[in-house]
């Protein structure tokens, strides 16, 4: 599993790997999902 930094910070890298892998990785939706859940704990804090 990978850490959500590491994903935030290697979106490219990741969208290269899994597509070597054969995989249509569509990271924009979780993109979306964690600046909504950013937004939304910096919101509670």
């Amino acid at each position: 599993m990978l850490d959500l930094k590491f994903v935030r910070s290697h979106l490219e890298e990741i969208r290269r790997m899994m597509k070597e892998r054969g995989y249509d990785l569509d990271l924009s939706r979780f993109e979306t999902l964690d600046r909504d859940r950013r937004r939304i704990l910096s919101d509670l804090e």
